[in-house]
This record gives structure tokens, C-alpha cells and sequence, in this order.
């Protein structure tokens, strides 16, 4: 009966508290600009409460809306704005 009790602290209640925690993630809204060849500037816009690598060349998510890991990265460096919601 004990080792019963173990478990359901052990799965249910750390679900519980996961769930809380993801209550108060802070939500981030990141704009990417690209420019293409031909010299025109591409802008993305993605929301995401996980930025994974923020780096100067690199940037990596998972986008909110579609659930997806967003991996960008350019040799020259990137240039995007990364707001809190």
C-alpha cells in the first residue's frame, strides 16, 4: 500500500508541478530579419516560451505555435529582436 502511495506522489503530483511551472514561463516574441540575395529583407516573426541557443551566428527555439524546433544560423551573424511578452 505504501509503495502505492510512492508512486502516485512520484507521477502525479510532479505533472501538478510541472504544469504550475509552465503557468509562469515567461512568453518571448522574436522577430528574424534575413535579406536575400536580390538584396530584399525577409521579416519571420515566431513566439516561444524556450530559447534553446541564443548566440550571435545561432538561434534555436521551439515555436509555440507549431509545436517545431526553429534552428537558424548564417555565417555572417543574425539580426533579431527577441521582445517578452
Amino acid at each position: 500500500m505504501l509503495s502505492r502511495i510512492k508512486f502516485f506522489f512520484k507521477k502525479y503530483l510532479w505533472r501538478i508541478w510541472e504544469w504550475i511551472k509552465h503557468l509562469f514561463k515567461s512568453e518571448y516574441e522574436i522577430t528574424v530579419y534575413r535579406q536575400a540575395e536580390s538584396g530584399n529583407m525577409y521579416k519571420s516573426q515566431y513566439v516561444s516560451r524556450n530559447i534553446l541557443v541564443n548566440k550571435q551566428t545561432r538561434l534555436q527555439f521551439k515555436d509555440h505555435d507549431t509545436g517545431k524546433m526553429v534552428d537558424i544560423q548564417s555565417a555572417k551573424g543574425l539580426e533579431f529582436k527577441i521582445v517578452e511578452k
